[in-house]
C-alpha cells in the first residue's frame, strides 16, 4: 500500500474538485461555439480586435462574440486554475507520480491553448480543430484523476479487493470512448455532421454506398425544406448552417458512419462492463454506483446524437451532446481509476 500512501490536503482536493469542474464547463462553452458557428467571430488571437483580450469591454461581447470571446475568457481561467494546481502540488504534494502527473496536465492545457490560436490563425482547420477538441477530452481526464488521487477516501481507504478483470474492461471501454469523441470532432469540424438528417437510416439507407452520393445529396436537400414547420424557421436554420451544407463526400460519409458504428460498439462496451461489474464486484459501492450512471449518461448520449440529427443539428441539442460526450468519458475513466486503486 506504500504506492497509495499520501497527506491529505483538503484546501488543494477543493481546488482540484473546482478545476475538474470548470474544465467540463469549458468544453462545454467550446461546444456552444461550435454549434453557434462562432468560431471566427473575433479574428484575431491571442488579441481581441487588436486589444488585450482581458481589457476587451463586456459592452462589445454580442452575438458570436460572446460565445468565442468569452469560450477564450473561460479558457484562460481553467488556465490558471491549473497552473496554481500545479505549483501547489509541487509545494506540498509527496508522490512524485502525482507531481508528474500535475506537469503533464499543465503541459495539456498549454498545447489546449496554442491548437485554440491555431484554429483562428489557420481559419479553423479541420485536424487543427479535431485536436482542439480531443486533447480537451483529454485535459479533462487528467484534472479529474488529480482530483480523485488528492480525496481523502483515495488516500485513506483501505484496500477492497476487486477482480483484476474490471480495470481490464474499462480501460478498454473508456479507450473505445476516447476514439468515438476523436470520430465526433472530426465529423462534427468537418460539417460530416449534416450529412443525414434520418435515424437509424442515413438518407434512407442503413450502409451507405459512395455510388449514390449524388442522389443522397438531393435526398438530403428534399429532406431540409420538406420537414421544417414553416417559412421562417426555415430561414433561420438555413441561415445556421449556411455555408457548412458543402456537397456530400466519400469522406463525410465514411467519418459520419463510422461515428454512428462505433457509438454501437461503445455502448455494447459499457454493458458489458456493467456486466462485469454486478459479477465480479458485486461489493464495491463505488463501482456499482458509476457503472450505473455511466449507463445512464451512455443512453442519454445516444439520445441527444439520435436528436441532434432529427433536429438538423439544433444548437443546444447538440452542444448537450458533446458535453455529455465529455461525461461518458470521464464517468468512464473515473472506474478505471478506482479498478486500478482496488484490483488485486
Amino acid at each position: 500500500m506504500s504506492s497509495y500512501s499520501g497527506k491529505y490536503h483538503s484546501k488543494l482536493y477543493y481546488w482540484s474538485v473546482m478545476t475538474t469542474t470548470c474544465t467540463f464547463i469549458l468544453i462545454f462553452i467550446g461546444g456552444l461555439v461550435k454549434s453557434t458557428e462562432s468560431g471566427l467571430s473575433v479574428p484575431d488571437w491571442p488579441t481581441t480586435f487588436g486589444e488585450n483580450m482581458f481589457l476587451f469591454p463586456i459592452s462589445s461581447m454580442v452575438g458570436g462574440i460572446l460565445y468565442e470571446h468569452g469560450h477564450r475568457l473561460f479558457a484562460s481561467l481553467v488556465g490558471f486554475l491549473i497552473l496554481v494546481q500545479t505549483i501547489w502540488i509541487l509545494f506540498i504534494e509527496e508522490r512524485l507520480w502525482v507531481k508528474k502527473l500535475s506537469g503533464i496536465t499543465l503541459t495539456a492545457v498549454i498545447i489546449q491553448g496554442m491548437l485554440g490560436g491555431l484554429t483562428v490563425h489557420y481559419l479553423l482547420p479541420v485536424w487543427i480543430s479535431a485536436s482542439h477538441g480531443t486533447i480537451a477530452q483529454t485535459t479533462l481526464c487528467l484534472t479529474l484523476l488529480i482530483s480523485v488521487v488528492t480525496s481523502k477516501i483515495w488516500i485513506q481507504h483501505s484496500k477492497q479487493i476487486i477482480n483484476a478483470k474490471i480495470f481490464k474492461v474499462s480501460s478498454i471501454v473508456t479507450a473505445l470512448i476516447w476514439i468515438q469523441l476523436v470520430l465526433g470532432a472530426v465529423m462534427r469540424h468537418s460539417e460530416a455532421g449534416l450529412m443525414a438528417f434520418d435515424f437509424p437510416l442515413m438518407n434512407g439507407d442503413l450502409f451507405p454506398s459512395v455510388d449514390k452520393i449524388h442522389d443522397y445529396n438531393e435526398i438530403r436537400n428534399d429532406f431540409i425544406w420538406n420537414n421544417i414547420d414553416d417559412a421562417d424557421s426555415a430561414l433561420t436554420q438555413i441561415h445556421v448552417l449556411d455555408e457548412h451544407l458543402e456537397a456530400i463526400t466519400p469522406f463525410k460519409m465514411l467519418i459520419h458512419f463510422a461515428h454512428r458504428f462505433w457509438a454501437f460498439i461503445v455502448f455494447c462496451g459499457i454493458i458489458y462492463l456493467s456486466y462485469s461489474v454486478l459479477k465480479f464486484s458485486s461489493n464495491s459501492d463505488i463501482m456499482k454506483i458509476s457503472v450505473a450512471f455511466l449507463l445512464f449518461v451512455a443512453t442519454m448520449q445516444i439520445t441527444l446524437g439520435v436528436f441532434s440529427v432529427w433536429s438538423i443539428r439544433d444548437i443546444l441539442i447538440t452542444t448537450l451532446h458533446v458535453g455529455n460526450g465529455s461525461l461518458v468519458l470521464a464517468t468512464s475513466f473515473y472506474i478505471t481509476i478506482w479498478a486500478w486503486r482496488l484490483k488485486n
